[in-house]
């Protein structure tokens, strides 16, 4: 056999039984491993639900976790049982393997949280809710307080998720009407008085329907005929006749 292919070989070889026993080594401390930290994680910057919240929950749920062998640890368990807080869209639980690296999360688990988003907060006698785009109910935080659009008045259930979170969706698709308005109020005939952001006035919407045509006469309001002096000079801009708008002098 040509010599130089010999040491190739060998070299081979080597280089095999090297990888080998590193990644025997590899498996047995993997093996070994025990839980020794729990690491919580967002994806957002805000924390509806606190980091303390989520370990608390899974010390009460779990309670033999801790210095228990990695291998066993059922994440998918742990996934689903954090999943049921209300704040919590999706939980991810990762299994901390790395050693000596820059991740530094030997014996870790690891929690991703990806939190709801709401869309507007209902607020009443009991002291409200949120809700996401999709109508489901999220409690009131004592972490974070959302900047959405707030919703009061008279608005049952029914009436919040058939009518208002439709609209509420609707104005969320329009970066203007989204900064411009902060709250809408639902009166005992089912009609819309939205509050902006800018000057005094309320906007007298009537029922939602033809909510685009009236949305297109507001702006050329706003955008043509208010100056930034006028804001403050009218009560009320009403939309509830047929293609006008009717503004009220304080």
């Amino acid at each position: 056999m040509n010599r130089k292919l010999i040491i190739r070989f060998a070299s081979l070889v080597l280089v095999l039984a090297f990888i080998s026993v590193t990644l025997g080594f590899t498996h047995a401390e993997w093996k070994a491993l025990v839980v020794n930290d729990i690491q919580v994680k967002y994806t957002e910057d805000y924390k509806f639900v606190s980091e303390k919240e989520i370990k608390e929950i899974v010390s009460r749920n779990f309670k033999t976790l801790l210095h228990a062998s990695l291998d066993t640890v059922n994440i998918q368990k742990i996934e689903d049982k954090i999943e049921e807080n209300a704040w919590v869209k999706k939980a991810e639980v990762y299994k901390g393997y790395a050693l000596g690296d820059s991740v530094r999360a030997g014996g870790a688990i690891i929690i991703k949280i990806i939190q709801e988003n709401p869309v507007l907060r209902v607020v009443d006698e009991t002291g409200g809710f949120y809700l996401n785009a999709l109508g489901k109910k999220l409690p009131v935080s004592l972490h974070h307080t959302q900047k959405v659009m707030v919703v009061s008045g008279s608005c049952p259930d029914s009436v919040l998720t058939k009518t208002i979170l439709p609209f509420v969706n609707h104005i969320n698709t329009d970066k203007f009407w989204q900064s411009l308005f902060m709250q809408v109020h639902v009166n005992h005939s089912g009609e819309l008085v939205l509050v902006p952001r800018v000057g005094n006035h309320q906007i007298e919407f009537g029922y939602p329907e033809n909510v685009d045509q009236k949305l297109r006469n507001l702006k050329l309001v706003y955008t043509k005929g208010f100056t930034k002096t006028d804001f403050d000079k009218y009560k009320t801009v009403n939309l509830k006749y047929n293609n006008q708008v009717v503004c009220t002098l304080k």
